[in-house]
């Protein structure tokens, strides 16, 4: 087998948020090695992120993303479908199986950042036809995203949360048949705490499993999973919480990181393991890279 490609990202404090990671997990999960380094910054230091909000307009005559020789430049993040999918070509990759397949992004409010963004942009970039649908709102209007941060800013808090980038939605729910689909993936945050109140969302994602689709989902995900019992008798991953979740909802096995593939089930425990979930989702609809 040839040495897996490597990537090095110049990073440093304030680098845009998306910027940073929507490449560096979805390059990993497609099988490329990334590394990043700051100057004056040793292996395990941190760099400070910040957030570029707002509304974003599409540009128009203007293209994303242009590649001229071995440069690549794009105008931001909204371009990293496209930015994924140039930096695999430019590295001698090819993409089989991905065209057309259509991925659906099942959201509300305060759903996680990265959870949403990163395996939605890096699913467009091998080809895919990703879409976002909320219940409770419009093709075109945002859900409000949320930052969780590993350290804690009060006193007996686990993380920090803040809002992040608006995560804008691409199809009406009523527009939405499962038919249209091959996977439907549920991100984390606060967000499944909204949908699983919802009837029509849950059962919605019942439909996806009943019609041997692939289901997949993130952390507090696992929460709209139990409610359509997806959960039973299946291995799965899941952060601390929501172990107790999949276990009343009859989990055979719990793994407490990383991601599991248990028949067309995918589920990860946390944003950090969005590589191995991004990973095994493209495996389970068939997508390879290779370079």
């Amino acid at each position: 087998m040839a040495p897996p490609k490597k990537v090095l990202m110049l990073c440093g404090d304030y680098m845009e948020d998306y910027e940073a990671a929507v490449p560096f997990y979805a390059l990993a999960g497609l099988g490329v090695a990334v590394h990043c380094a700051a100057p004056g910054k040793a292996p395990g230091d941190p760099c400070l992120t910040a957030l570029a909000g707002g509304t974003w307009v599409e540009p128009d005559p203007f293209s994303l993303c242009v590649a001229d020789g071995h440069v690549l430049t794009a105008i931001g993040w909204p371009a990293h479908g496209e930015i994924i999918g140039q930096l695999l070509r430019a590295l001698g990759g090819r993409v089989l199986g991905g065209r057309g397949q259509g991925v659906l992004f099942l959201c509300a409010d305060y759903v996680d950042d990265y959870e949403a963004n990163v395996p939605f942009r890096a699913l467009a970039g091998v080809g895919c036809r990703v879409e976002a649908a909320c219940p409770t709102k419009r093709k075109g209007e945002p859900c409000v995203t949320a930052i969780y941060d590993d350290v804690a800013v009060a006193p007996g808090a686990v993380s920090d949360e803040k809002r992040g980038h608006n995560f804008v939605m691409t199809v009406d729910w009523a527009d939405i048949n499962v038919d249209d689909y091959e996977c439907v993936v549920v991100p984390g945050g606060r967000s499944p705490e909204l949908l699983v109140t919802n009837e029509k969302a849950v059962a919605l994602v019942g439909q996806f499993a009943a019609k041997g689709k692939v289901v997949a989902s993130i952390d507090q995900g696992h929460l709209v999973l139990a409610a359509a019992g997806l959960l039973k008798g299946k291995r799965c991953a899941s952060g601390v919480p929501m172990r107790v979740v999949s276990n009343l909802a009859g989990a055979a096995a719990v793994e407490p990181q990383g991601a599991v593939a248990d028949g067309k089930l995918v589920t990860a425990a946390s944003w950090p393991d969005l590589a191995e979930f991004i990973a095994r989702l493209v495996d389970l609809l068939g997508i390879t890279v290779s370079f």
